[in-house]
């Protein structure tokens, strides 16, 4: 009885880690995406695009994470908002950057709050 109880609890205090690591990791890597994508779309607008591959760089960096945690058509949601982005920045497309960085900022926003452990978000 007592071994049960106590595998129980290790497994339930697993999930538990588990649960509050991906929603930390999530919420952080989203909001540091969406900080570098406000001053990307700033730089963009002043006419600068060097910033533009750090941020492709920074997505890289945590595409794995997403891919894992989140459901797969929200990675890849924004895997393809990504390709866009680097499709009119190889372009030099400033328009197209721009619209690209907003559906980035748009589908991480919408992302983030999806992950957030609350009642709506359950049922």
């Amino acid at each position: 009885m007592n071994e049960r109880l106590v595998i129980s609890i290790v497994f339930l205090s697993l999930a538990v880690a588990v649960s509050v690591f991906s929603f930390l990791y999530i919420s952080s890597a989203s909001e540091e995406l969406l900080v570098l994508a406000d001053s990307v779309t700033a730089d963009i607008k002043e006419g600068d695009t060097s910033s533009a591959r750090e941020l492709i760089s920074l997505w890289q960096a945590h595409q794995r994470g997403f891919a894992i945690i989140l459901k797969h058509s929200d990675a890849d949601a924004i895997d393809r908002y990504f390709l866009l982005f680097a499709d009119a920045l190889s372009s030099g497309d400033r328009e197209r950057m721009l619209i690209a960085v907003s559906d980035i900022s748009s589908f991480m926003q919408v992302t983030a709050e999806g992950e957030k452990p609350k009642i709506e978000n359950i049922f």
